[in-house]
Parts: structure tokens; C-alpha cells; sequence
């Protein structure tokens, strides 16, 4: 299957960042509000979110049903801002299936970015390696990024608290107590 992501999209979301899950703006009346829809998406752009993950966490599951009509037109919102002001930002569609099509080991972990949805643990998963057995044996992966609600709001404070993060580990240093109490 041939990706439909450009190559530096791809080696940007490889690296790392943070991706705030995207809330749905509604009017009073309930009813999509597409300016402050907008507004959302260019407020992570510029707070330095590497991308935004729409119809997901925060706006799942009423946002698929067809009876809302929501879907379709809040991804192209999304979307829009997105190659308007930053089109190298990642675009993330939630979707939704049976959990046994979603397990399946692929021999592929050097090709994969694993991301924490773990609101609860953030700085945790960010810090820790892990060890995942496979058939040939055990690899050692790390969380490189979030894809989180939290970082729906305060997003400059995310952005700074992930680079402080990404470099510490890159630097070998072990991890302050400060760092680590961030995530309790």
C-alpha cells in the first residue's frame, strides 16, 4: 500500500511531537462553529503542535455518526487551516474498528513512532523504554510523541515541556526529579 504521506511528514512524526486531540467547537445552539473551528487548529499550529488529530479523544465518538453530519466537514476545516498555514503539519483522522484488527506483531518497529494517549501518565511514557517481545526476540522502543487531549489546552506549555523532555533523553542525562514529578 503506498503511503499518502510525504516523506518529511513522515520523518517529522518518526521524531516526535506533540498532537493535541482536537476538540469540536459548538455554538450555543449545538451546531458546528467553523470559525472558532478554524481558530482551534491555527491556536495549536502556532502554540508549536506538529500536527492535530481530529475525531479523536475529545470529539470520537458523536462526532461519527451520521445524524451529526459532523465528521466530513470539521476534518476539512482541520485540513484547510493546516495547508493553508503549515502543510507540513500531520494530519490525523481517528477511526474506529474491532480491536483484533488493530494487534498484529509486523516485524516493523524500526519503522513505526509510538505515541502515548495517556493523559494520566504523560511524562512517564515520554522518559520510559520499553520492551516489547516479538517473535525474534525483545526490542526496545520508546513513546516519541503524544497524541493527547491534555494538550488540547495550554499547548505552548506541552510543546516546551516535550522539547525539555526530547532533549534530556537524547543528552543520555538521567531524568530529574523535577521532570518526573511534571508527570504525577
Amino acid at each position: 500500500m503506498a503511503s499518502l504521506a510525504r516523506p518529511q511528514v513522515l520523518a517529522k512524526l518518526r521524531e516526535g511531537m506533540v498532537i493535541p486531540a482536537h476538540p469540536l467547537a459548538l455554538t450555543a445552539a449545538r451546531r458546528l462553529d467553523e470559525r472558532r473551528q478554524r481558530a482551534l487548529t491555527r491556536y495549536y499550529l502556532s502554540a508549536g503542535a506538529g500536527g492535530v488529530a481530529v475525531a479523536v479523544h475529545t470529539a470520537q465518538f458523536e462526532i461519527r455518526k451520521p445524524q451529526h453530519g459532523l465528521l466530513e466537514p470539521v476534518l476539512g476545516l482541520a485540513a484547510e487551516v493546516c495547508r493553508a498555514e503549515a502543510p507540513d503539519a500531520v494530519r490525523i483522522a481517528g477511526i474506529c474498528g474491532r480491536t483484533d484488527q488493530a494487534v498484529a506483531e509486523s516485524g516493523r518497529a524500526g519503522e513505526i513512532a509510538l505515541y502515548t494517549g495517556n493523559d494520566d501518565h504523560i511524562v512517564g511514557d515520554l522518559v520510559t523504554p520499553f520492551e516489547v517481545v516479538i517473535t525474534r526476540g525483545t526490542v526496545m522502543v520508546r513513546i516519541v510523541g503524544g497524541l493527547l487531549g491534555q494538550w488540547a489546552v495550554w499547548t505552548r506549555a506541552a510543546v516546551d515541556l516535550f522539547q525539555r523532555v526530547r532533549a534530556l533523553i537524547r543528552s543520555g542525562a538521567p531524568i530529574p526529579q523535577d521532570i518526573l514529578s511534571l508527570g504525577e
